[in-house]
């Protein structure tokens, strides 16, 4: 069996077993002790498994986190964005021969869809709208009021915290998950050596080579 073809939650489980035996089975023991792998030697191999199994369940916690932020800063944006964009539809209308007043706005393109441009329009738009009487003014006709703008601000900032939530959730799971392969793959060049000595140190005794999985059950 290629070991490497198994999932890490899969080669750990294998692992653990391997180092319990080793570490526990009177007649186990001394024959990998002739071999090397002695008490201490043996140990070596059980401190790189915890290290990489706390690493593992580090890397499951952090990669669950980024999940709940891109959950939450989709949601955020979606909601800021829906009330943006009906507050644009309604500015066009009462603004639509006041061209100053829809640069103001930054109205006269079409709307962004990447991240940051999109933030910067909406923001453009809020803060011009908040920041001149005559805009309220005009505004005012479809009850679009002080506080509704600054109501939508809100959503907007609320959508950039979110953002910046998502990308500290994933940048803290790429470095846990690059940690946790720095340290599988540590932990399996010392077990492929491992399961290289064991199965010539038990050669004698199938039975144990057969609960390790190092040969197939007679």
């Amino acid at each position: 069996m290629d070991i490497s073809m198994l999932s890490i939650n899969e080669r750990l489980a294998k692992y653990k077993l391997y180092l319990d035996v080793a570490q526990t089975d009177e007649v186990v023991k001394p024959l990998l002790a002739n071999y090397g792998y002695d008490g201490p030697t043996v140990l070596e191999g059980r401190v790189l498994y915890d290290t990489t199994l706390d690493l593992n369940q580090q890397q499951d916690k952090e990669y669950g986190e980024k999940l709940g932020a891109t959950d939450e800063q989709k949601a955020a944006r979606r909601q800021a964005f829906d009330e943006y964009i009906e507050l644009v539809g309604l500015a066009r209308i009462v603004l639509k021969r006041e061209r100053n007043l829809l640069s103001q706005l930054d109205l006269g393109g079409e709307r962004e869809y990447s991240y940051d441009k999109s933030y910067m329009q909406m923001l453009n738009f809020y803060d011009a709208a908040l920041g001149s009487q005559e805009i309220q003014g005009k505004l005012a006709r479809v009850n679009i009021t002080p506080e509704r703008l600054t109501a939508g601000k809100a959503l907007v900032e609320t959508m950039q915290q979110k953002h910046q939530s998502q990308l500290k959730e994933t940048s803290e799971s790429e470095r846990a998950t690059y940690d946790r392969d720095q340290s599988q793959a540590l932990l399996d060049d010392w077990m492929s050596d491992f399961r290289g000595v064991a199965r010539i140190a038990l050669k004698d005794h199938p039975q144990y080579l057969e609960r390790l999985g190092l040969v197939d059950p007679s």
